[in-house]
């Protein structure tokens, strides 16, 4: 247990105070005992220095707690908190699909997925991401015929998360139009629905899937498939939202019937979350602002394919200022309005789709049963 203790002070801490991933407002609150034992562990400047200010949240924290916007995770168990943060950083570490995110690195991200309910136990919190790790192998990480609609071909992809902000892997749904020339999925027409983000877990003996968000990661929209699913769009029209999004969902929960999986959550208040985009949108911010001399040369230069270094920052620094700044209310509304109001629709236009609790009042998930046969549209 000792490295991951190093790790947590020299790596977790630091990275969660640096400019660049500005985490500063989650608190870890560790008693005495906990910290005298760190103490003995550190083995460098950084983690003597960890161990020094996780002492000053400890002793200010009454206080603190009080007069700040800081979120305070208390630490009471230390040796399974840090004994559940090794098994989480073994585990992943074994994962075959984890893209390039390093198997410690990724502890700092975790946190940004919990609700209330979890700050209040965070050792069930990360025994819960472990389960999820070990539950993320039922869909297969390559493109998948699912089933057929029509003459086109209904495909998923799965994909490990890039980051750990929000959920393991994400999965979306296209149809796809087979040319007789081409192999099975080695085709250009294809139209790509909204992409979910889930995880897996086993309670009281049955699976639950939890969806903690839906993004449109690509634009690939083929019009003449458009044209082709326009009846499945037009069934889903309403004035809450993209009926892209109900359809991927729609066939998302087909799925999960289909492979006898009939309870959902969904996480409603991810209380990091929002906080984390408002830091970031101010720190994207001032890295674009850093180029205001230089836009229109770093412009011009990128247009004309002059492209190095610095004009791939810029690029970089300009994408993240047009998809983040500003956008913290938005990114919100999108993770709990948006996604609530696309299970409403569902429970509109489908009679299988039955809400067990009422959401944001008796809890801070809506959980959904799923029933077996799925009827048709009302």
């Amino acid at each position: 247990m000792e490295e991951i203790v190093k790790e947590f002070l020299n790596k977790t801490i630091p990275d969660m105070n640096s400019r660049e991933y500005d985490l500063s407002y989650i608190k870890f609150v560790f008693d005495e005992d906990a910290l005298a034992e760190m103490l003995k562990i550190a083995d460098s400047k950084k983690a003597n220095d960890s161990v020094n200010y996780l002492k000053q949240i400890h002793d200010n924290y009454r206080i603190s707690k009080e007069n700040e916007e800081d979120i305070f995770i208390e630490i009471t168990d230390y040796k399974k908190f840090f004994s559940l943060l090794e098994s989480l950083v073994t585990t992943y570490s074994e994962r075959e699909y984890k893209n390039l995110l390093n198997s410690v690195n990724f502890i700092r991200s975790i946190w940004l997925r919990m609700s209330p309910s979890d700050i209040d136990n965070v050792n069930e919190f990360l025994e819960k991401q472990l389960a999820f790790l070990k539950f993320d192998n039922l869909l297969p990480y390559n493109k998948t015929l699912y089933k057929k609609h029509n003459d086109l071909d209904i495909v998923y992809k799965n994909k490990s998360n890039d980051d750990w902000f929000e959920t393991n892997n994400h999965v979306t749904f296209s149809f796809v139009k087979e040319k007789l020339e081409d192999s099975l999925f080695s085709k250009n027409d294809e139209y790509n629905l909204p992409s979910i983000h889930y995880a897996f877990n086993k309670e009281n003996n049955e699976p639950v899937c939890y969806i903690y968000g839906m993004q449109n990661l690509s634009n690939k929209k083929d019009e003449k498939i458009k044209e082709e699913i326009k009846p499945l769009r037009k069934n889903l029209q309403n004035k809450y939202i993209s009926p892209d999004f109900i359809l991927s969902l729609k066939i998302f929960i087909d799925f999960l019937r289909d492979n006898n999986i009939e309870n959902i959550k969904v996480p409603l208040l991810q209380v990091f979350n929002y906080p984390y985009h408002k830091h970031l949108s101010k720190s994207v911010n001032e890295a674009y602002l850093a180029y205001e001399d230089e836009k229109d040369s770093l412009d011009e230069k990128y247009k004309s394919g002059e492209i190095d270094e610095k004009v791939l920052d810029y690029i970089h620094d300009k994408n993240m200022h047009a998809k983040f700044v500003g956008k913290e209310d938005i990114i919100s509304k999108n993770k709990t309005e948006r996604l609530v109001n696309a299970f409403f629709v569902m429970q509109e236009k489908y009679d299988n789709i039955e809400f067990l609790n009422d959401p944001f009042i008796e809890s801070d998930y809506l959980v959904i049963k799923v029933k077996k046969e799925l009827k048709k549209t009302k």
